[in-house]
């Protein structure tokens, strides 16, 4: 049975570190960008030197078209065993700024599109393989407190309800499939914060930084554990 990774966000950044890191142990990869198209197809030919990989663009805020998603991935790599929910939106905002629109957005990208990624994911598993090769990562965030943010509402709302969302599906998938979660601290600076606040929740935070390395660990880590 080969190996197949479906990764949300992985054209850039932790994604692209996940993706070349399990390429390399033979894993064949699913890309899944929003944006980030350059990006997506440089990796995507830098994977297909030594492994095989595509490129998979969606928009997350999208809701929809999931299972389309996926009979993609079948129809050209194979049938998915590892989903790995990393895209995420990180904008700033507070109890005296929120929109509904920023609310929206991160909730849809950070925890509504991961949730139905999962779902579709173990639908199409079931009887395909046995459940210990099965596997969901979840990235969490633990570079900071999330129920004391105050720069961050939407986000560590969205981060939040992920988590209490992968504790479900732990409970309610059964023995179909392997649960788990990472929660790195501060990794690499996003795009989206500047310098100033990236540096000030390195400083607030009580945990070292998390390398892509020791991402890289965990992952390895949970794969064989299941």
């Amino acid at each position: 049975m080969d190996n197949i990774l479906l990764i949300t966000g992985g054209a850039k950044r932790i994604g692209r570190a996940i993706c070349l890191h399990l390429a390399t142990q033979g894993w064949k990869i699913a890309i899944h960008y929003n944006v980030s198209n350059r990006e997506a197809h440089e990796l995507c030919n830098e994977i297909n030197q030594f492994s095989k990989a595509i490129v998979i663009q969606k928009n997350l805020q999208v809701l929809s078209d999931f299972k389309h998603l996926f009979q993609q991935i079948k129809l050209e790599l194979g049938t998915p065993n590892l989903l790995i929910n990393n895209a995420a939106i990180f904008q700033p905002d507070n109890i005296y700024n929120v929109t509904a629109q920023n609310l929206e957005s991160h909730m849809s990208v950070n925890c509504f599109a991961p949730i139905l990624l999962m779902q579709e994911f173990i639908n199409i598993n079931n009887n395909q393989s046995t459940p210990d090769e099965i596997n969901i990562i979840n990235m969490l965030d633990d570079s900071f407190d999330l129920t004391r943010s105050r720069s961050f509402l939407s986000y560590s709302l969205s981060k939040l309800c992920l988590e209490h969302a992968t504790n479900l599906f732990k409970i309610q998938a059964d023995d179909n499939c392997k649960i788990n979660s990472i929660s790195p601290s501060f990794t690499m600076k996003n795009d989206s914060i500047t310098q100033d606040q990236y540096d000030k929740i390195k400083k607030n935070s009580s945990r070292d930084k998390t390398t892509l390395e020791d991402i890289c660990k965990q992952i390895d880590f949970i794969l064989k554990k299941c």
